[in-house]
């Protein structure tokens, strides 16, 4: 999916730069009314950013765990090893 992602965004990025510098020309030949596709491109882009930033905030938070765990025994031990010295050097 990375693939089509990334082709996605370069074809978004190379359209909305051809419309861009083709816009003046454009509003030559056709008038103001060129604007409404323009608009309506913008808004799904706009919107397709929008899902693909969401979605991957998403799912990143769903992979990493919110606290680093370890090994609870372990610790548990130390610890108790450790009150053990203390209690013996009073």
């Amino acid at each position: 999916m990375g693939r089509l992602r990334a082709l996605g965004y370069s074809g978004a990025v190379s359209l909305a730069v051809f419309v861009y510098l083709a816009l003046p020309t454009l509003r030559e030949l056709y008038g103001p009314v060129v604007n409404v596709p323009i608009y309506a491109l913008v808004a799904i882009v706009a919107g397709g950013a929008t899902w693909a930033v969401l979605t991957d905030s998403g799912e990143s938070r769903e992979r990493r765990p919110a606290v680093d765990v370890g090994n609870d025994e372990e610790e548990s031990e130390d610890v108790d090893e450790e009150l053990a010295r203390l209690r013996e050097d009073l």
